[in-house]
């Protein structure tokens, strides 16, 4: 699940570099990618949670599609990760 590889990548940088990292290389890390997406540095360590991109970054998509104007009803919206069972079956199948 790519979401998982992030989560696991941020802890590996966290355990190699320390909280906050201090890189010695050029190449572009997760936590680097998660502070360009205006992520607080206090929180980016939680992160290394699988999950909590799942309680962040569906709120961030919402307020992204409402700034595009998009209407829609997300009284309907749903997580198809193991989170949701009935959901990730259906796109298992």
């Amino acid at each position: 699940m790519p979401i998982q590889a992030a989560a696991n990548r941020l802890k590996a940088e966290i355990e190699k570099y320390g909280c906050p990292p201090r890189f010695t290389e050029d190449a572009k890390s997760q936590w680097e990618i998660l502070r360009q997406m205006k992520i607080n540095e206090s929180e980016i360590p939680r992160f290394v949670n699988a999950s909590h991109w799942l309680e962040v970054f569906p709120k961030m998509g919402l307020k992204d599609l409402e700034s595009f104007g998009g209407a829609v009803d997300y009284r309907r919206s749903f997580i198809t990760t193991d989170k949701n069972p009935f959901y990730d079956s259906f796109i298992k199948w």
